[in-house]
């Protein structure tokens, strides 16, 4: 797996969510350290072997994609419901090396002493999300993507909604 040179975000959320997931997926996860992620569009994350391998599974019916490794259990990252909303955010764990990545100056979602959450530098993050999602829209990009069947604009995996305890504790 490989994903282009500069064509996203570094970042580490903690939201319970991507803690859960990465706990679920058997890799040691807290909401102090949080989970390094890069925010880019599917287009850009490419899949060399096994992509008959995707899993697909949610935390909620309603929940984000986590796509997974069926092969081996190991998360690959999250997505939006719909391809139409190009996104994917890889788990950084999953590259052999980071480097080309960029430095992480984004954190969601940090848990902050007597309760509350804090962010840093949320807003670049958000902001070059949405614009990459854009330019995937308006240019017909999102259509080159290895999770959904473009044609029925279904996941190319069947959606396992995961225990209401996966990942917890």
């Amino acid at each position: 797996m490989r994903v282009a040179r500069g064509s996203g975000t570094p970042a580490i959320c903690h939201c319970d969510s991507c803690v859960r997931a990465q706990r679920h997926f058997g890799v040691e996860a807290t909401q102090a350290e949080g989970v390094a992620v890069y925010q880019t569009t599917p287009d850009r994350f490419v899949i060399d072997a096994g992509a008959g391998h995707l899993g697909l599974a949610r935390l909620s019916p309603k929940g984000s994609y986590r796509w997974y490794a069926k092969c081996c259990g190991t998360q690959l990252g999250v997505s939006s419901t719909t391809p139409r909303f190009a996104f994917f955010s890889p788990v950084q764990s999953i590259f052999e090396t980071t480097d080309a990545l960029g430095p992480i100056r984004t954190h969601a979602h940090v848990p902050q002493p007597g309760g509350g959450l804090k962010h840093t530098r949320l807003t670049p993050a958000i902001v070059g999300l949405m614009a990459r999602s854009l330019s995937a829209l308006t240019s017909g990009r999102w259509r080159q993507t290895p999770f959904f069947d473009i044609e029925t604009r279904q996941p190319v995996a069947e959606v396992e909604i995961l225990p209401k305890d996966a990942g917890r504790g």
